[in-house]
């Protein structure tokens, strides 16, 4: 597995082999990124960079000190564990632990509040309404650090009927075929973040699992 590994390295600017080797449970102090190393949003927020965080986290969560309000961002809007559900948010990996079903999604520095967490929205659109949120009322006099880290590739793989839909003429072996890609932009955002510059392929996974 290298989901933890490579979020860990990308938070704390350091080669995995450096910093984590295994990919330990996402609730224990051992899971995610050491508590006394420094991330890097810590670093641009402390040299003036408004920092923000949307999306899938696994880098820790045990202690407050693994939260990514202490990591450096001073918003966050996203889920902890490696998995969750896209509607309702309802965290995959405590029904494994039996502590019976619990919402998995977190606004900064509380629970997420019930506009985040109802049944009815796929949670990337929640996701994407914060980036475009963040990105509007910025001031381009500052400098900006916004990190997402996309739930759409990860399990449970689930996607809005509408988007399955367009797929409808595939059958289960080309799941994974080119055929299903997209090439004008990001799925979810909608949008071309370098407007000049040629987009790749972005796959949109035909199944749901609701």
């Amino acid at each position: 597995h290298s989901c933890m590994q490579t979020r860990v390295a990308a938070q704390s600017g350091r080669l995995p082999v450096h910093v984590k080797w295994y990919n330990e449970p996402w609730f224990t102090q051992s899971g995610g990124m050491p508590s006394h190393m420094t991330g890097v949003a810590e670093k641009l927020r402390d040299t003036g960079y408004k920092t923000h965080f949307v999306g899938k986290w696994d880098v820790g969560m045990a202690s407050k000190r693994q939260m990514p309000l202490a990591r450096g961002y001073s918003t966050s809007l996203g889920y902890f564990e490696k998995a969750n559900g896209q509607w309702g948010s309802r965290c995959l990996e405590c029904e494994k632990c039996n502590v019976g079903e619990l919402k998995d999604l977190w606004d900064t520095d509380a629970p997420a509040g019930t506009d985040n967490v109802n049944e009815t929205e796929f949670q990337e659109f929640k996701f994407a309404k914060r980036i475009k949120s963040i990105i509007e009322e910025h001031d381009p006099k500052d400098p900006l650090f916004l990190f997402y880290a996309p739930h759409v590739a990860h399990c449970p793989l689930q996607v809005p009927e509408e988007y399955l839909n367009k797929f409808s003429f595939m059958d289960a072996a080309h799941d994974s075929s080119a055929e299903g890609c997209s090439t004008g932009g990001h799925p979810v955002l909608g949008i071309n973040i370098e407007p000049d510059r040629p987009q790749p392929p972005h796959w949109l996974c035909r199944r749901q699992y609701r």
